[in-house]
């Protein structure tokens, strides 16, 4: 399956876009309406009959649905205020991460949720394990329910690439890379094959000449 939103009619609300795949075309899904206006970000099916899309309404809101294989629901918890759900991972129905980003008023911090199967609960371990806390995360994908890395950018105004994992127990910081040797940069998606072999990609530069970049483990 594949999601955004779509313009309503040339009116300025935004309604939730997915489209399935059936091995020869695309059809459009109008399963997930919603009363807000939603952008969604990512998807992730592990299953034939579950996917869970995240994103976020207009008003600032994280915003989350799922699929059962039949009808789509919407499985907000509404705990964050104001924030953006970007990248989702999910190895079952009762188990996602999904990341993005937290305006807490003063300024933007890394949101990491997780889902059991029935609520979504906000990570807290990640604001106590993080040395920075401006930023944000962009991509998620955990190869089990131990192991998850997650990518984005911290300190915004001097941006440089972020990298968390997860080791079933808590969020640790595995990256912070130094802004004079890396100004600028930016992950902004991440694949693991296996928990010793991942990829993340992103950019580095300023606006109008920026750069590919690339970070990856494994041998």
């Amino acid at each position: 399956m594949g999601d955004y939103s779509y313009d309503d009619h040339g009116t300025t609300s935004h309604k939730p876009l997915v489209e399935e795949w059936n091995g020869s075309l695309w059809s459009l899904d109008l399963g997930l309406d919603s009363n807000d206006s939603v952008n969604l970000h990512s998807i992730s099916c592990p299953t034939s009959s579950f996917c869970m899309a995240v994103g976020s309404d207009d008003s600032g809101t994280p915003f989350a649905a799922s699929w059962n294989g039949v009808k789509w629901s919407v499985t907000n918890d509404g705990a964050t205020g104001f924030g953006t759900l970007v990248g989702v991972s999910c190895l079952s129905p009762t188990w996602c991460i999904s990341v993005g980003d937290y305006d807490n008023t003063r300024f933007v911090t890394p949101l990491i949720e997780s889902w059991n199967g029935r609520a979504w609960t906000v990570d807290v371990s990640l604001i106590a394990n993080l040395t920075l806390p401006k930023g944000s995360l962009d991509s998620v994908t955990c190869t089990s329910t131990t192991r998850c890395f997650a990518v984005g950018e911290s300190n915004p105004n001097n941006p440089t690439p972020l990298i968390e994992s997860w080791n079933g127990n808590k969020w640790s910081n595995q990256r912070l890379a130094d802004s004079s040797a890396e100004p600028d940069a930016n992950l902004t998606s991440v694949i693991c094959t296996s928990e010793a072999s991942c990829v993340a990609i992103g950019y580095f530069g300023n606006p109008g000449s920026t750069d590919p970049f690339m970070e990856f483990t494994g041998p």
